[in-house]
């Protein structure tokens, strides 16, 4: 057992030790790649800037885009809310038979469910869909009606408190977990203090959101790749010329004095390439006096 465990450790370390060799071999041919080749340089700098722009810029586009969607469904929620509201206290109006408040809170549970339905047929919901839960007495307490396990404490205790509050609460039911904006606000018209909760799934918004995000992935990755093709293009346009001058400037030193440069347009490149050839061409000249100067 001992020589098994011996020999896989030597393994691993041959492994390591090779992938070590083959990093090093990497690291060594990438800096004289980047020292030999402008285009090169170029072409990674250009992509290394791209990114961490496209990457700033995704981000604040994302976090508009979740704060602007967060904030149009918090206030429809709100403004939801308080409609059903009326309609709970209109209904629980002059409550005194605590016997019976179970039953009065299913009751008016199932009103209120029958006309969000109406009015999300007639598109007035702007909301979304919702859960409502009525309770006199919190989570444990039995006069409820709903989920009101869903309902965190702490929201709970501002709605206790007769203050209109909202939280974003996720939900594990079943092992599928749900992410819900909850409102919570009181019932004033009873004697009994009452609170509704209104449970906002958002998963609309989710899904938009994972939409937005891929969506800026893919176009980041197309710009990016798009990007590094055009500057690619440009540097060879740049770099090519000025290896064509490299060239002949080799076989001119090699003793191909008739060696010149070809000279298309009137830009920067062409006149570096009409200077080296009368440059060429006075050193030729030069050179063939001081050849018959020698032979004379």
């Amino acid at each position: 057992m001992k020589q098994q465990i011996l020999a896989f450790a030597l393994r691993v370390l041959r492994l390591a030790r090779r992938a070590g060799a083959y990093g090093r071999s990497r690291v060594v041919a990438f800096g004289t790649l980047w020292r030999r080749s402008l285009q090169f340089r170029v072409t990674a700098s250009t992509l290394a800037l791209s990114s961490a722009v496209v990457f700033v810029l995704g981000m604040v586009l994302q976090n508009q885009i979740i704060t602007r969607l967060t904030e149009t469904k918090r206030q429809a929620a709100i403004a939801q809310t308080l409609q059903v509201v009326s309609t709970a206290e209109s209904e629980l109006v002059g409550i005194s038979d605590q016997d019976a408040l179970p039953d009065r809170l299913q009751n008016v549970l199932k009103k209120i469910t029958s006309t969000s339905s109406d009015d999300q047929g007639s598109g007035a919901s702007a909301a979304g869909a919702f859960e409502p839960v009525l309770t006199a007495g919190g989570t444990s307490s039995t006069d409820s009606a709903g989920p009101i396990w869903k309902v965190p404490d702490g929201l709970q205790r501002f709605a206790e408190a007769n203050q209109v509050a909202y939280q974003t609460h996720t939900v594990d039911d079943a092992g599928t977990r749900t992410t819900y904006l909850i409102v919570g606000a009181p019932v004033t018209s009873t004697g009994r203090p009452i609170q509704l909760y209104l449970l906002f799934p958002m998963t609309a918004e989710q899904n938009t959101v994972q939409t937005v995000q891929n969506t800026l992935l893919v176009g980041g990755l197309v710009l990016l790749v798009l990007l590094t093709g055009i500057s690619n293009i440009v540097t060879r346009q740049v770099v090519r010329p000025v290896r064509s001058a490299a060239a002949a400037a080799a076989r001119f030193a090699g003793g191909e004095l008739d060696e010149r440069l070809p000279v298309t347009g009137e830009d920067d490149l062409s006149r570096l390439a009409v200077s080296y050839n009368e440059m060429a061409a006075s050193i030729q000249h030069q050179i063939r006096q001081l050849e018959e100067f020698g032979t004379l």
